[in-house]
């Protein structure tokens, strides 16, 4: 299955969607103006991506990246059922909203963390739109796609205590809406075996990244203990 190609102004469209705060993902039952607003503050308008990239996003239509999360396979196994734009402002709406997160590195790495494990977006392509800071942070959180899946997801375990403090807590939102879905929305295709230990493994994972936010931990307590009997 080849990725999906998303341009950089595709891009640069997923920031500016949440940037306009013109809502229009109400139709998949969630209601991201929090984000919105948090985006909208002056702690995005002054932040330190490049010129490039606010021009990227001051200029870029507020309407979503318009393929699915089931057009690329995901690195350790997991496909949503979701259109794919829901995942990344889960993420940014998880650390704004619940994790109280203000940083609009953090959040703007969330909105893209899965840009290039998931399409055929470039590392340079990602750094030429958003800048190297959050490029940096997307590559920590990137599967190397030539590898095997075991390796991969013990590489996720194994790199998790090495990750910046950013990462870490894309990381950690990433496992959590992870779980969330798989819960809410799973495969059906998947045994409630093969999301037991999914479940377990995402748990390695996050004990992995040691302290990284109690309420986001906390969260993802709740999250994992919704795992299949």
């Amino acid at each position: 299955m080849s990725k999906k190609r998303i341009t950089g102004a595709d891009l640069a469209r997923v920031s500016a969607a949440c940037r306009a705060a013109r809502n229009p993902y109400r139709r998949h039952g969630a209601d991201w103006e929090p984000l919105g607003s948090r985006l909208r503050s002056s702690a995005w308008r002054g932040n330190t991506t490049s010129d490039n990239a606010r021009r990227h996003c001051n200029r870029a239509p507020g309407r979503s990246l318009c393929c699915r999360k089931a057009q690329a396979p995901k690195a350790q196994g997991y496909v949503a059922r979701t259109p794919y734009i829901n995942h990344p402002l889960a993420l940014a709406n998880l650390l704004a909203d619940a994790g109280g997160v203000t940083d609009p590195i953090v959040l703007a790495a969330a909105l893209l963390h899965d840009t290039i494990e998931d399409t055929e977006t470039s590392l340079e392509e990602l750094t030429g739109a958003f800048g190297p800071l959050i490029a940096s942070i997307v590559q920590e959180v990137t599967d190397d796609d030539g590898l095997p899946k075991r390796a991969r997801k013990q590489l996720q375990i194994d790199r998790a205590p090495h990750l910046s403090e950013r990462a870490r807590l894309v990381k950690l939102a990433d496992k959590i809406c992870n779980l969330r879905d798989l819960a809410e929305n799973p495969p059906p295709e998947w045994s409630p075996d093969v999301r037991r230990r999914y479940f377990d493994w995402a748990k390695e994972v996050v004990d992995a990244l040691g302290g990284v936010h109690p309420k986001l931990e906390s969260l993802f307590d709740s999250a994992y203990a919704e795992k299949p009997e």
